[in-house]
């Protein structure tokens, strides 16, 4: 026991418990102490604890959102009025107002060690605070503010405690006050062990009010007590009846001393335990004493032969309190509906405590119930239509010999060939491979290739139509049910441009391609002639006549120490009692976790085992399973790993690293179980797979994978169950990083929640079933809706209203989110309000996207990549902005145009012809002078004289503000963090050109491929990146580049990496890092040319950075910053003359082996250049990679990455 900071305030925690491990207790009592104000040596505490020594660790990595978060230092123990104790309440122990908002935040922490009532208070097993506890909390918040009425409170999900001493942490948030005084108040919940960053469970939402002057007439009990007319309740058993009903409720709960009944009014007394009196004073009304008012009726004596639902306070009316801090209460319950009463209490001398108008109660969730959030994938009859298929053009590859099939059955309107609007193409294996999983990888990596080739491609208005064969049947091709899952994810990235049709073998089907393909759907199935589309049903639950799992039997999780396996074998053996677990894991014992998870289930009465074993690897794996055979009775294949990334940038090897531990580990346990006398053989999937996810094109298709073995061992007759799983709240690691399926459809379940479905699910009789609570509204929140849900979803389109759907929080939406709903809105606006409303819209676009609180936070002229956008990021904001506008975006859109105040003015170009004129002399005024530097910069370039052109920027550049030494430091920019590896590795540190990237970092493409390899940076330069003012001199550049990198990676050696001109100040910056004696541990140049002064009027090397103008045309005017462009002039005047100097630093130049077409002529004339290749007076090692001088950094780039990591990692050997 230890006092705290206020006199007479004590903090107990043991040091000590049962069943725990005695260091682990201890430091989770300094812990709390610390926590408390107590002063700990922690140095002493790691000196003590030698194998827990402090570590670094890496913080999560999630789009940089620019608020604190952080607890400040107090500087004065005594609290301020803007955040203080809480009043002395027992639960929230803190008040604050949130600046410039109005509103008030009131925090505290929930525990059966806190509060140790809480732990009598056990619904189906399941320790709940209950709902009087959520209505005290609000009570008491408003009342700091002089809101003592609770006007409404409605449960939106039980808050269940984890137990065990773990504490949650709760947040009461007021909303800001209405004209009359009113405010909202919810209630947020989250595990206290989930960090800063995780993930809030919304609990509770209502609305406060100000206290009526005239409370109105009292129904509560007046004069004796009991009235005359009472009749007294027999309660000999009662708390035990409840118990077997379910409500297992402690000392502290059982405070019902006498019920009688009056007429159909239901009376009672009620009095705390003397153990419970002194907190009472402490709390508004003690939760426990509140919720023994409420929960009276349960206690009388069933009337029906079936025991009733369990009923839990469901929503609150109408609560007012005069009273606080009493230990008895009178209470008169009015029933006023079938599942609702009114509620008066008062103290024993008859004055009022507490009101409530409404208290409406409604049934706990069981079987049948939890059922309603799990669904099964199935197919059923497209709408019949009269639409017709204007052309199509069958291009290879043509696996399926789709030209034949066509050729015979084109009806009206329909031909073949041509410059068609939908090309078709068709995959099927081609080879027999060892196992279907290497089928799956063989097939999925030709649709990968065939999709990131095509898809960027398509024309404007035009689609690509991917047929397979068997992926959709009842007993599918697995490897083309993987396509499938690669297929649907990069339908969410190319929205409205891609089209699956699968056919079975009926000679019928493909024959009817034309006719599904009428139907508009993006998702077709051709079963023996039939057109069928994806939708989700209600699963429906089967009778059970044995249980799922065997309790003296052996149950083998893959992945058995990661969040979910370890979930599940914490509830296998605590719900399911089964008593031996094999829970295997690449690391196996050594993984994080495994040891404290291998003590708290034998703690429960289990034995486990923790193995180290690859399932991917097959005799790996046999091993295990013929080490348990004899009594093995059940798998649960839980095992996976994530690699995210647009499609664009996925490429086979990392397809493979995501297929393997998913497709090749099921494919081996099916294998290698199928003799065995299982009952029962789970996959733990994700709806990636089944409602495709923009930047999961491998995850997608190895779950889809699952989902089809499911199918094929239910074919065999063989047990089956996958389980296709959306976002977990409060998980960490794999199933945490799933967040993003369903972008905003699903809700996240909390770890109880998933149990619960999982339970459910084995009564259910089918092979896949989705358990996944959906957000009935939220169909304008994700536009397309994905097809399997359009039946459960009502878009916000001509088939269905959803109205006004209410935004989750922490987002913002000002906008309706149906197809071209900004064109709609700006056609009403005039058109001098159009732009400013338009960056608006575009403002709160980016902000959801991006995870910021609001618009606030998007700076107009802010470089996105700045705010946290990414290449995954920026394909979600291009599709928003596609339908929200109702425009086709080019995918490069984000990149080309770098800030929102750009986005907007090319958006509202774009939509310009399609909005009514008004006010049509304003329309007028340019929004931007005619003449800019970069429309005479393009217009001379367009001439042919790039010499004279970039003469007009040297000249320009005059203009520009300069800076020196003495105020470098405050024009440094921090560099941009491109990928992020392994920390023992050396950083490559790459540097641009000086030509305006277009807002896409100059080397997006090429850091792709040292993802998870290194970190690798990019450099940004003054007067490019920032557009303000340039270095007075070349020295000044290179000194400010060298300073910010020793800041930036300290002791850390880095690879320097400079393309095209970027090479200059990359060998620059070399030798000013090595003057200091921290010499780069290398120099790459790619495809560099040394400007010597023979060679600086070269036109086709001045042609280079002239590339964008030319190929842009005017979209380069709007596209390109004046500032910038004249930048460009002022780093090609600063270079003139300088030399690099001799480095004793190993050196690579990598040089293009193509000629780039301005090589040979410019103007229509023969350049007459024989030296066009790259080269570098200092000494190098020097390698020719394919491609010219630009596209050996983009569409070579994997050739080009590969060559440098080789000759990197050949640096460490040379080092080591």
């Amino acid at each position: 026991m230890t006092t705290a900071e206020e006199p007479g305030d004590l903090v107990f925690t043991p040091t000590v418990r049962a069943g725990h491990p005695e260091p682990d207790t201890v430091l989770a009592a300094l812990a709390r102490l610390h926590e408390h104000g107590t002063a700990v040596d922690w140095d002493a505490v790691h000196q003590a604890h030698p194998g827990r020594r402090a570590q670094r660790v890496d913080l999560p990595t999630y789009p940089f959102q620019r608020e604190r978060y952080w607890l400040a230092e107090p500087a004065d123990p005594t609290p301020t009025a803007a955040a203080r104790p809480g009043s002395g309440h027992p639960v929230l122990t803190s008040t604050t107002s949130l600046p410039d908002t109005g509103r008030l935040l009131c925090t505290g922490h929930l525990s059966d060690a806190d509060q140790p009532w809480l732990g009598d208070h056990v619904v189906d097993g399941r320790p709940l605070v209950p709902a009087a506890a959520l209505a005290d909390l609000a009570l008491h918040t408003g009342g700091t503010c002089g809101l003592d009425v609770l006007e409404e409170l409605t449960l939106l999900l039980p808050l269940q405690l984890p137990g065990s001493g773990l504490r949650v942490e709760v947040q009461v948030a007021l909303g800001e006050p209405d004209p009359s005084g009113r405010r909202t108040v919810d209630i947020h919940a989250r595990p206290e062990d989930a960090g800063p960053v995780g993930t809030w469970t919304h609990h509770a939402t209502g609305r406060l009010a100000p206290p009526a002057t005239d409370p109105g007439p009292s129904h509560g009990p007046q004069g004796s007590w009991p009235p005359p007319d009472a009749v007294p309740v027999d309660l000999t058993g009662a708390y035990d009846r409840l118990a077997g009903a379910g409500y297992a409720y402690g000392p502290a709960f059982r405070c019902v001393r006498a019920v009688w009944r009056q007429g159909d009014d239901l009376l009672a007394d009620v009095r705390l335990p003397d153990t419970a009196v002194e907190e009472a004073q402490r709390y508004g009304i003690h939760p426990a004493l509140l919720d023994a008012a409420i929960h009276a009726p349960l206690l009388l004596p069933e009337d029906q032969k079936e025991p009733a639902p369990r009923r839990l306070p469901y929503a609150w009316r109408g609560v007012s309190r005069y009273a606080t801090g009493v230990t008895a209460l009178r209470v008169r319950l009015r029933r006023t509906a079938e599942d609702t009463v009114a509620v008066d209490l008062t103290d024993p001398a008859g004055r009022p405590v507490l009101r409530v108008e409404a208290l409406t109660t409604r049934a706990v969730p069981g079987t049948a119930e939890r059922l309603g959030a799990l669904y099964r994938p199935g197919w059923t009859a497209a709408a019949p239509t009269h639409s017709t298929v204007s052309a199509l053009a069958v291009a290879s590859p043509d696996d399926l010999d789709l030209g034949a099939a066509l050729s015979g059955s084109a009806g009206a309107g329909t031909s073949l060939g041509g410059d068609a609007p939908a090309v078709v193409v068709s995959l099927a294996p081609t080879a027999p491979s060892a196992t279907p999983a290497t089928e799956a990888r063989a097939l999925v990596t030709r649709a990968l290739e065939l999709l990131r080739d095509r898809l960027p491609a398509l024309a404007p208005g035009s689609r690509l139509i991917l047929v397979t064969r068997g992926a959709t049947g009842p007993d599918p091709d697995l490897a083309a049910a993987a396509v499938w899952g690669l297929a649907r994810s990069a339908q969410s990235e190319y929205p409205g441009r891609l089209t699956l049709v699968d056919a079975d073998h009926h000679p019928e089907s493909l024959r009817r391609l034309t006719a599904a393909l009428a139907t508009g759907e993006p998702q077709l199935a051709l079963h023996a002639g039939k057109v069928l589309v994806p939708r989700l049903t209600q699963a429906a639950a089967a009778p059970s006549h044995s249980a799922p799992f065997t309790e003296d039997g052996t149950v083998l999780i893959t992945g058995g120490t990661g969040a979910l396996g370890a979930l599940l074998a914490r509830h296998l053996t605590e719900h399911h009692k089964v008593r031996r677990l094999v829970l295997t894991s690449r690391s196996g014992p050594e993984s994080p976790g495994a040891r404290r998870l291998k003590e708290e289930i034998e703690q429960a009465g289990g034995r486990v085992e923790v193995v180290a074993c690859d399932a991917a690897d097959r005799s790996a794996l046999a091993a295990v399973i013929d080490r348990y055979a004899a009594d093995l009775t059940a798998v649960v294949h839980a095992a996976g790993v994530l690699d995210d990334g647009v499609l664009e940038a996925q490429t086979p090897e990392r397809l493979a690293a995501v297929l393997r531990p998913k497709a090749d580990a099921a494919w081996h346990l099916h294998e290698l179980t199928k003799d065995l006398p299982l009952s029962q053989f789970v996959l733990f999937s994700s709806a990636a797979g089944l409602l495709g996810n923009p930047g999961q094109a491998g995850y997608a298709a190895a779950n889809a994978f699952l989902d089809a073995l499911a199918l094929h061992r239910a074919a065999l007759g063989l047990p089956a169950l996958s389980l296709v799983w959306g976002p977990w709240a409060g998980a960490e690691g794999m199933a945490a990083r799933t967040g993003r399926t369903g972008d905003g459809v699903l809700h996240a379940v909390t770890p109880a929640e998933g149990l619960a479905l999982f339970d459910a699910a084995l009564t259910a009789s089918e092979p896949v079933l989705a358990p996944l609570p959906l957000d009935p509204k939220a169909g304008m929140r994700r536009q397309p809706v994905p097809p399997p849900l359009q039946d459960l979803l009502r878009s916000s389109g001509p088939e269905g209203d959803v109205g006004s759907a209410r935004p989750a929080a922490g987002t913002a939406r000002s906008t309706h989110d149906s197809p071209g709903a900004w064109r709609e809105r700006l056609a009403q606006l005039p058109a001098d309000d159009r732009p400013s409303t338009l960056l608006t819209l575009v403002r709160e676009a980016v902000a959801e996207v991006l995870g910021h609180p609001g618009a606030a936070a998007v700076t107009a002229d802010r470089a996105l990549t700045e705010l946290g956008l990414d290449s995954l990021t920026a394909v979600l904001l291009r599709n928003r902005l596609s339908l929200l506008t109702g425009l086709e975006l080019p995918a490069t859109l984000i990149f080309d145009l770098p800030t929102t105040d750009r986005l907007a003015s090319h958006l509202l170009a774009e939509l310009h012809e399609a909005l009514p004129r008004r006010h049509a002399a304003t329309d007028a005024r340019p929004a931007r002078p005619a003449q800019t530097l970069a429309s005479l910069y393009r217009r001379v370039c367009g001439t042919g004289d790039v010499v004279s052109a970039m003469h007009l920027l040297v000249t320009a550049s005059l203009a520009v503000p300069g800076f020196g030494p003495e105020d470098a430091a405050a024009h440094a920019l921090q560099p941009l963090q491109l990928t992020a590896g392994a920390d023992d590795r050396p950083p490559l540190v790459c540097f641009p050109g000086f030509s305006p990237a277009l807002g896409r970092p100059w080397y997006d493409a090429l850091a792709r491929h040292f993802e998870g390899d290194r970190d690798v940076l990019e450099v940004r330069h003054p007067g490019i990146a920032s557009g303000d003012a340039l270095p007075r001199d070349w020295q000044t550049l290179v000194d400010l580049h060298a300073a910010t990198l020793r800041e930036q990676l300290g002791d850390r050696r880095p690879v320097l990496l400079g393309w095209s001109m970027g090479g200059c100040p990359a060998h620059a910056v070399a030798e000013r890092l090595a003057a200091t004696g921290a010499p780069p541990a290398g120099l790459v140049l790619v495809d560099t040319y040394h400007v010597t002064p023979e060679r600086e009027a070269e036109p086709w090397l001045l042609a280079l950075p002239a590339r964008a103008a030319l190929a842009m045309g005017e979209g380069f005017d709007t596209a390109v910053d004046d500032m910038a462009l004249a930048a460009l002039g002022g780093y090609t005047r600063m270079l003139r003359g300088w030399h690099p100097e001799p480095l004793d630093i190993p050196t690579l130049l990598v040089r293009a082996t193509d000629q780039l077409p301005e090589m040979r002529t410019h103007g229509g004339r023969e350049t007459g250049s024989r030296d066009w290749r790259a080269s570098w007076p200092q000494p190098s090692e020097t390698v020719d990679v394919p491609g010219d001088h630009w596209s050996i950094a983009e569409e070579h780039a994997p050739t080009t990455a590969q060559v440098i990591r080789d000759w990197i990692n050949g640096l460490g050997k040379l080092m080591n």
